[in-house]
């Protein structure tokens, strides 16, 4: 067991011990203080018999503040003290010794334990999202310190009773997160209401490490930022890149993480997976409910829903003002009707007797009701559950909702209505973190280097390379990888997966594993790299890391687990007369979407300043270069690989606390 694996097993144990003492404190000291009483007077019965009862509880009172007197016999001797007396006034001093060591830590305790902070989680305000990460991290055995100005704030007292370190105070106060040991923690959320405040967090404590005062191994910080104009400003901010000084730092945008959470668990394929299949027809959703949300969603669904029946997505949007709703969205997305069937809607959706009228588009397989009062959103989704059942429709709903409420529950039993609740889903570790999505996109990214790196040459001979190579080798056997330890440049790393066949260096790789073992995963090539490329590419690999579920979904896998992926593995094997052939359409139509939205097309010759691209055709096209066809099949095979990294992370996460 590694020491961070000891640390997190050491401190869960604590915390149990914590919220066990916490819980049955009061009865535990009520017994021991009742029980020090009778052991006291029945020892002076004895001790002292020529005393009435009055002086016995008399006596035994007097215990409390240690005052004890010693009966002298007439010899000079001191009279022998009862075994119940004996033990009745050293629990009466040891009880009141810790009375007194309580009221001293409830004056100094937060201050000796902040001063102790060490490699903690640091969460900066606890509203819903901070709130959720706190009870998380807290159920994991992690050491927490939460920062909250408000004092009466929901949750305070929970956390606090759980063993978090809580403190009053604003958090956009330097001398407040110093004071919270900000350059000790390992992971520092800044998730208060204010996102100016958000900023001013994650810029303080990018200055503490950028000024060498940070302290905390692989920390990261976190900014919830919920205004769509800071996103904006925001994505290509220095400090929201690899600073290369010990931090990583992150923006958490809750409608967006919101919208790919829906897609992956709410999705059509999800609801309606004959439209994964196929000939199936197109698949079209209905959106009511077109602000941040709604619109990171149309996004999302936008990019991710390419199925196997090659149909272009349809996308319907209700509002009462269908024509600035359109006006907006275009001025954003102005190439989301090159890639998708696009309909503003006029409707006043929920509305009175809305539900009893003819619902206003036809044919559709879900609606999404985002919508910023959860009532009317579950009211009228129930009315609607009842007129659509009446005419017969299958068309699915699914209602996002803020918290879970008496009528969200009363819905869970509906096989029409699908209750979403954001806070939940979305503020957990994996989504806020993000780091299992990272993963996958590192491997990714990793996949396409590996793909392309026979174009780089044969091995360098550079100097780290001298002695035997072997002794710079090891085996992953949990992984069944190659890692390479050392430092080596970037150009040796890449160039390993392109050696010629009678390299030296070669001879000493095959002979030890086969070169299809070899990752560019397991090297520090890659986080290198990673660390070097900008947001936008980031985001580039973490899309199709996401999409991986659809694609899984399309060949009949519900989830992943050691089966599903050697099942998935032995149904690549087949190659284009498997599903790969499925697989790889889907992966080209996504990335091409993807492409057009950012305003790429197509040209005979790729030319980035021009966003012109020659791969951007059809994927039944003749014209379609080998080279993008191969590279794509390559993508679909590291599937399985994908699948395992998942598996890995997930397992990760769970042991990491």
């Amino acid at each position: 067991m590694n020491r961070d694996s000891y640390m997190a097993a050491h401190n869960r144990m604590l915390s149990l011990l914590q919220r066990g003492l916490s819980r049955y404190r009061g009865p535990i000291l009520y017994i021991l203080w009742i029980a020090a009483f009778i052991l006291s007077w029945y020892g002076f019965r004895w001790y002292r018999p020529e005393q009435g009862h009055i002086d016995h509880i008399y006596r035994s009172i007097m215990l409390i503040p240690v005052q004890f007197e010693y009966v002298m016999e007439g010899d000079g001797s001191f009279r022998p003290i009862p075994a119940a007396l004996q033990v009745g006034r050293f629990m009466f001093a040891i009880l009141t010794l810790g009375a007194a060591v309580a009221a001293i830590l409830a004056v100094f305790g937060r201050n000796i334990r902040l001063r102790r902070l060490n490699n903690h989680i640091l969460i900066l305000g606890l509203g819903a999202k901070g709130g959720g990460l706190a009870m998380e991290y807290l159920s994991r055995g992690s050491q927490v310190a939460v920062l909250e100005i408000d004092p009466a704030a929901d949750g305070l007292e929970v956390v606090r009773e759980l063993g978090a370190v809580v403190v009053t105070g604003n958090a956009g106060d330097e001398a407040a997160l110093d004071n919270m040991r900000a350059g000790h923690a390992r992971r520092i959320y800044a998730m208060c209401g204010d996102d100016n405040v958000n900023l001013e967090i994650v810029h303080h404590v990018n200055e503490i490490y950028k000024s060498g005062k940070g302290k905390a191994r692989g920390a990261m910080a976190v900014a919830l930022l919920r205004d769509e104009l800071f996103v904006r400003a925001m994505w290509a901010h220095p400090v929201f890149q690899e600073s290369g000084f010990g931090l990583k730092v992150k923006m958490f945008d809750p409608n967006d993480a919101s919208a790919r959470a829906l897609v992956m668990d709410q999705g059509p394929h999800i609801h309606v997976p004959e439209l994964n299949r196929p000939g199936a027809e197109a698949p079209h959703v209905v959106i009511s409910g077109f602000g941040a949300l709604g619109r990171s969603l149309a996004a999302q669904l936008i990019l991710q829903c390419h199925y196997a029946s090659m149909q272009k997505l349809r996308i319907s949007i209700l509002g009462s003002d269908s024509e600035a709703l359109e006006r907006a969205f275009m001025e954003e997305y102005p190439k989301a009707r090159e890639v998708c069937g696009l309909a503003f809607v006029k409707a006043d959706i929920p509305s009175a007797g809305a539900a009893r009228a003819v619902f206003p588009v036809s044919g559709a397989h879900i609606l999404y009701l985002c919508l910023d009062n959860d009532a009317a959103a579950l009211c009228y989704a129930n009315q609607l559950d009842k007129a659509l059942t009446a005419s017969g429709d299958r068309m699915k709903i699914v209602v996002c909702v803020k918290t879970s409420s008496g009528l969200a529950r009363l819905l869970e039993n509906s096989e029409r209505v699908k209750v979403f609740n954001i806070t939940e889903r979305v503020c957990s570790l994996e989504m806020v973190d993000g780091e299992v999505q990272d993963i996958m996109a590192k491997a990714i990214m990793a996949d396409y280097y590996k793909t392309t790196s026979e174009k780089l040459g044969s091995l360098p001979k550079d100097a780290e390379f001298k002695g035997d190579l072997a002794k710079q080798i090891k085996y992953d056997r949990e992984e069944k990888l190659l890692v390479f330890k050392g430092n080596m440049s970037e150009e040796t790393r890449v160039a390993l997966l392109s050696l010629s066949p009678d390299s030296e260096y070669q001879k000493v790789i095959d002979s030890l594993f086969t070169r299809s073992q070899i990752s560019l995963e397991d090297i520090g090539w890659l986080e290198s790299k990673w660390a070097g490329v900008t947001l936008e590419e980031k985001t580039n690999n973490r899309l199709p890391a996401d999409n991986l579920f659809i694609k899984l979904h399309a060949i009949g896998v519900a989830s992943i687990t050691e089966k599903t992926v050697m099942e998935v593995e032995k149904a690549l094997a087949q190659g284009t007369d498997g599903p790969m052939e499925t697989l790889a359409a889907m992966e080209h139509t996504r990335w091409m979407t993807e492409k057009i939205m950012d305003g790429w097309t197509y040209g005979q010759v790729r030319d980035n300043p021009t966003k012109r691209h020659d791969g951007l055709m059809p994927w039944d096209s003749t014209q379609l270069p080998v080279d993008y066809r191969e590279r794509t099949y390559a993508g679909i095979k590291n599937i399985p690989n994908l699948m395992r990294r998942w598996l890995k992370a997930r397992r990760g996460k769970i042991k990491e606390g």
